[in-house]
């Protein structure tokens, strides 16, 4: 190149720096429209669907999207007296929920139904789970024909939607788990671990699960062959929407007066339900039921209580006091019919592997439990008694157990 001359970068060069300032400028320009987007820039033309129904309870927002869907199949279909009515009832749902406050006054039907779309009922999906059973498999091979089938059963023969997570601690068998897997029709679903034992194992297998509702089972337990219990978990729930957990073995109504109560020892009983229910302070592994979105809003079992490998005793009762403490209630339900495994009694209470659960394990996590909620002890013994008075028949033929010692509603209150 002659002297002189000022060497121009080439072609390429100019449109990738060109390109990089409009990137800029369009970031900047976002940045300043992220900052005012609850102010004056907003696009005018988009019905703002946080705002609008962003703080709608759970099942009436499910109550509007089937509404708005059953509304715009009316009009595909060209069903106009259908269209009209849906239309209608829609509009009534939008009027209740906005003297709820929990739409705006100035959201009009259309921006309601936009939203609507943007929001899936996912339990319409035929093959989606109601309910999860989850189950902490370790070297048990014997006894896998007689887990699978009652739990199948639910959905075979009762209908319920249902899958079986299992966390496979030894993957040395999965191909006999997927063999298991093909010849359920994908009603079993193996998760291949490496003994990473309870906690872990359940947190695994819950993140896999699909279900409204996941039950956790450990492997020595088979359950009832007519799924009856299946039908009464199902009842509970529903009929509570507070309710988080229902355990389904051993549990206590305060720790500060109890010890363990077991199941087939029942207090009290929903009579709407006809099922012995009560609501208590902390409940056993397992089984363990739960309601997915309350085991997710607390963020699962704590994996800081054990090492893997190590079992996880007192797991249960601490997952117990965050449910309680992060506003969900939890209860013990009746169930007759389970077994425990005849052949090989649980790992954890081997002389081999006793020491380190129930000595050092059960030692370490105790203290890092109480330390933790010790301060709501007595407070949370109260609510329960108060719950059990408030919504539950108690059996006046045995002694209270409760932390005041009554077990009868004040009648003065009503």
């Amino acid at each position: 190149m002659p002297r002189g001359m000022t060497r121009r970068p080439p072609l390429a060069m100019v449109q990738v720096s060109r390109v990089l300032v409009i990137c800029m400028i369009t970031a900047l320009l976002d940045v300043g429209l992220a900052g005012d987007r609850h102010q004056q820039h907003r696009l005018k033309w988009l019905p703002h669907c946080h705002e609008t129904v962003g703080h709608l309870p759970l099942h009436a927002r499910l109550q509007l999207r089937r509404s708005w869907q059953q509304y715009i199949a009316a009009n595909i279909s060209d069903m106009q007296s259908d269209s009209e009515q849906h239309e209608v009832t829609m509009r009534q749902q939008v009027e209740h929920q906005q003297h709820e406050g929990n739409v705006p006054a100035s959201a009009t039907l259309s921006d309601v139904g936009e939203c609507m779309d943007g929001v899936l009922d996912a339990n319409l999906y035929p093959s989606r789970p109601i309910i999860s059973f989850i189950v902490q498999y370790f070297k048990r091979a014997h006894i896998i024909s007689k887990i699978v089938p009652p739990l199948r059963r639910v959905t075979t023969e009762l209908g319920i939607r249902a899958e079986l997570v299992v966390n496979v601690d030894n993957p040395h068998e999965a191909k006999l788990w997927a063999d298991l897997s093909h010849s359920s029709d994908g009603f079993v679903v193996p998760v291949l671990s490496a003994n990473v034992h309870e906690i872990r194992a359940y947190n695994r297998a819950a993140a896999v699960a699909r279900g409204d509702f996941i039950v956790f089972i450990q492997d020595d337990q088979i359950m009832p062959d007519d799924g009856k219990w299946v039908v009464d978990l199902l009842a509970g729930f529903n009929k509570y929407p507070q309710l988080g957990a229902i355990g389904l073995n051993s549990y206590r109504f305060c720790m500060e007066k109890n010890s363990n109560t077991y199941q087939g020892d029942f207090y009290f009983r929903d009579t709407d339900l006809n099922i012995n229910l009560a609501f208590v302070q902390v409940v056993d592994f397992g089984p363990f039921a739960l309601r997915a979105s309350a085991f997710a809003s607390v963020g699962g079992l704590d994996e800081g209580l054990s090492d893997p490998g190590e079992c996880g005793i007192f797991s249960d009762w601490e997952l117990s006091f965050r449910l309680w403490e992060d506003g969900w209630y939890v209860a013990h339900m009746g169930m007759h019919g389970i077994r425990g495994d005849e052949e090989a009694p649980g790992g954890t209470h081997l002389p081999a592997t006793g020491v380190r659960c129930w000595g050092r394990q059960m030692a370490s996590a105790a203290y890092i439990f109480t330390e933790r909620h010790k301060g709501i002890f007595q407070d949370l013994c109260e609510t329960v008694a108060q719950l059990n008075r408030k919504h539950l028949q108690y059996d006046a033929a045995r002694p209270c157990p409760l932390l005041d010692g009554l077990c009868l509603p004040d009648v003065s209150l009503h």
